[in-house]
C-alpha cells in the first residue's frame, strides 16, 4: 500500500492505518531522535511525542507525500527543545552551586 493512500485514510479516521504508518516510519523517526539526543530513553519519550503529535495534527498535513519528511521535521523540533530545555537546566545548576 502507497504511503500516501495511508495518509489519505488516516485523515478519513482510520486508526489501523495509522498503525501501518508507525510501522513503516519508525526507524527513520528513531534514527532522527537517537541521532539528535544521543540518550535512548530520551529519544524513545521525543518519538512518542512526535506520533502523538503527527496523530493529532494530521490534517494539517497538505501534501500525504510529504509524510516522512513532516514526520522528521517534528521529531526535530521536538529535539531541538528538549536540547534548549537540558542545556538551560544544567546553566541554572552551575549557577546555584
Amino acid at each position: 500500500m502507497n504511503i500516501s493512500h495511508l495518509v489519505e485514510k488516516i485523515k478519513k479516521g482510520d486508526n489501523k492505518s495509522f498503525e501501518k504508518l508507525y510501522k513503516l516510519t519508525e526507524r527513520e523517526v528513531w534514527f532522527t531522535c537517537i541521532s539528535f539526543l544521543k540518550n535512548e530513553t530520551t529519544a524513545q519519550d521525543i518519538m512518542q511525542e512526535t506520533y502523538i503529535t503527527a496523530f493529532l495534527k494530521i490534517q494539517s498535513l497538505e501534501k500525504s507525500s510529504q509524510i516522512r519528511s513532516w514526520l522528521n521535521r517534528i521529531a526535530v523540533n521536538k529535539c531541538k527543545k528538549v536540547k534548549v530545555k537540558s542545556n538551560w537546566t544544567m546553566k541554572f545548576l552551575k549557577i546555584r552551586q
